[in-house]
């Protein structure tokens, strides 16, 4: 067999159905010549369930199942980097389903920009719910903010990108800090870039992704990311490469970065151009659910700021 030209590195997480949608949207590739890493920090009787599907996929795909204890999607993603033997990684989670021609866009866009990390775009996977709906406004608010320029983009979400394998080595890949929480990828994004390195949108390679459906998720999910967020700016302010002087240079993701508040603000505004392009029946219901993430994402920072200040507090 000859080497693989990419690794698609696969997390998965007692979701035995979605890993299952996902590996067959795998073995359809029209890209051949790639492996999967998937690594499962499931518990049982999701483990034994995800053995059976590997075996079932078996004949369709190059496929290496790594079982290991949950340490959070940071430190789980850079297990599957470790593990990968291509020159190209692709990062994918069990919740998403590849259109068929995703890695060959993936891997197209790629060859044009050497060296670049390549986003690829999301799609919703759960039409019919408007808490799903609530996730995908979110999510394309975030890609136009921080993205104005494809070719030149800020931020890439973590469960659709590829990226060198030599270059996720050289960062030391994802902060293993985060633990459990959201925003490494926007912290793996800004090191990117503060080194020099380029982003680049593909608007070709879609995966269908499937947002939270229950309302006790979508609340701790994004909790999460605000838990994650108030990290990703902790370690921007203790960073080697801060340089206040860099505010004035939009290349070092000025508004990912530099203006939190500001930022935010921003991608508020765009929330709410979104919202006003909705059927009119629907705004009052996703008007709350947005609601719902800017509480439970400040709730999150605050959770961080609280906890920040109380550890400094016992070190006196």
């Amino acid at each position: 067999m000859t080497d693989p030209l990419v690794s698609v590195l696969l997390l998965t997480f007692n979701r035995p159905a979605a890993l299952a949608r996902c590996l067959d949207s795998l073995s359809r590739q029209t890209q051949q010549n790639f492996e999967v890493v998937l690594v499962d920090v499931s518990t049982p009787p999701n483990d034994a369930l995800n053995r059976a599907l590997v075996k079932a996929h078996g004949d369709r795909l190059v496929l290496r199942h790594l079982l290991r204890a949950n340490q959070g999607v940071a430190a789980n993603r850079n297990f599957a980097a470790a593990q990968a033997t291509a020159t190209l990684l692709a990062f994918l989670d069990d919740d998403c389903i590849a259109q068929p021609d995703w890695l060959a866009n993936l891997l197209e866009v790629a060859g044009r920009h050497p060296g670049a990390l390549v986003g690829g775009a999301v799609q919703n996977g759960q039409p019919r719910s408007l808490i799903a709906q609530a996730g995908q406004l979110i999510h394309e608010a975030v890609d136009r903010h921080f993205n104005p320029d494809p070719n030149n983009a800020s931020f890439a979400p973590g469960l659709n990108l590829a990226i060198p394998a030599a270059g996720f080595e050289a960062l030391k890949g994802n902060d293993g800090r985060f633990g459990r929480f959201g925003a490494e990828d926007r912290d793996f994004c800004r090191r990117w870039r503060a080194g020099g390195g380029r982003i680049v949108m593909a608007p070709l390679a879609v995966v269908a992704h499937d947002h939270r459906t229950d309302l006790r998720g979508f609340l701790r999910q994004y909790y999460g990311y605000g838990r994650g967020a108030w990290i990703h700016h902790k370690q921007y302010r203790t960073a080697t490469d801060f340089d206040p002087a860099n505010d004035l240079d939009p290349g070092l993701d000025h508004d990912l970065n530099h203006d939190p508040i500001g930022s935010h603000l921003g991608l508020v505004r765009e929330l709410i151009r979104s919202l006003n392009c909705q059927p009119w029946r629907q705004r009052l219901p996703l008007a709350m659910l947005l609601l719902g993430w800017e509480l439970a994402n400040t709730a999150g920072v605050l959770h961080g700021a609280f906890c920040e200040a109380r550890s400094k507090m016992w070190r006196r």
